[in-house]
């Protein structure tokens, strides 16, 4: 069979979960499956001219015997990566997995022990470079409200929701036109302003009487 092997780019994944799909190999019996994929009819491949029939018919008898052997399962992800993960912290976090797969074996409270620490060490590793990344994060983006309301929904895990708006109902009918319905909002948002001042009632007032005064002052804290 001719094959070739070409390196790729992929795009880089969109923020938020994600899911891959890989084979569960928990219950692989190598002998086994030798003996189903020597049992596959691939006789029946000599009698295909066009490559790409024979390629999809060798796949499909191929995955049969795989997906039988080692069947195909789905996992979530996280797409983006966590930037105050460093392999200093991968390799804390590494050493704490392996402790608790040994303390699980051994039953040892030693073990339970040595693992609870190291545990507790890397959850307040992770907990202190996290804070110090969004406090350089805040620090950077200082005066670009917009920029610093994207890194507080980042830490709240608040999800904007985009709605389109596909149809608007005008002077009493609807319309499903793109540029009407962007004319229709852009009239609104002009008129409302003078519409709502003709309904005021005049008070002969200046709006410091309503405003109390206040010496408070917003600020994010480190």
């Amino acid at each position: 069979m001719i094959y070739v092997f070409r390196k790729i780019s992929l795009p880089s994944a969109a923020k938020g979960p994600s899911s891959i799909s890989h084979r569960q190999f928990k219950n692989f019996n190598r002998n086994r499956f030798r003996s189903d994929i020597l049992a596959q009819p691939w006789v029946n491949l000599m009698g295909i001219d066009n490559p790409i029939e024979m390629w999809l018919k060798w796949k499909s008898l191929f995955s049969e015997v795989c997906d039988l052997h080692a069947p195909l399962r789905t996992k979530h992800v996280r797409a983006s990566k966590s930037p105050w993960i460093t392999p200093e912290r991968k390799n804390l976090m590494y050493r704490r997995d392996r402790l608790k797969i040994k303390a699980l074996r051994t039953g040892d409270p030693s073990d339970g022990s040595n693992f609870k620490k190291l545990c507790n060490e890397v959850n307040n590793a992770i907990k202190n470079v996290k804070k110090s990344y969004y406090y350089k994060t805040f620090e950077t983006y200082n005066g670009n409200s917009r920029k610093t309301w994207e890194t507080i929904n980042e830490v709240t895990r608040r999800k904007s929701v985009k709605a389109a708006i596909n149809e608007l109902e005008l002077n009493g009918a609807r319309t499903t036109n793109s540029t009407e319905i962007a004319e229709g909002f852009n009239k609104f948002f002009a008129e409302t302003g003078s519409d709502l001042s003709r309904d005021i009632e005049e008070v002969g007032a200046s709006f410091c009487e309503f405003v109390d005064q206040t010496s408070s002052c917003f600020s994010f804290q480190r």
